[in-house]
């Protein structure tokens, strides 16, 4: 599936650009699948390594990996650049969960 299609669908979506030779991406791999394996199928987290699929870059303005865009119901609620915290992303991902939650009921 395409990575628009995917945002686009409304899903929630965390895309994380990323690069081999990048040691920051390493270094967020193991708090990435830490994540993964606490939120479950409730997101869909989307590597992209920005080597492998240069023609993506242009359009989501890439400039420095790992950079991470979050999606949800179609539209961008925030991006980060560079390292973060397993506790600093998993509240990232979690508050615009919390919003819907409520604003559902």
């Amino acid at each position: 599936m395409e990575i628009q299609e995917c945002v686009d669908k409304g899903k929630t979506v965390l895309l994380e650009f990323s690069a081999e030779w990048c040691s920051s991406c390493q270094t967020m791999e193991p708090i990435l699948n830490e994540i993964k394996n606490i939120i479950g199928d409730s997101i869909e987290f989307l590597k992209i390594d920005i080597d492998k699929s240069p023609q993506i870059i242009p359009g989501f303005l890439i400039s420095s990996v790992p950079t991470f865009i979050f999606y949800n119901n179609g539209k961008m609620l925030w991006r980060r650049v560079g390292l973060l915290s397993k506790k600093e992303l998993l509240m990232l991902i979690q508050m615009p969960q919390e919003k819907n939650i409520k604003a559902k009921k």
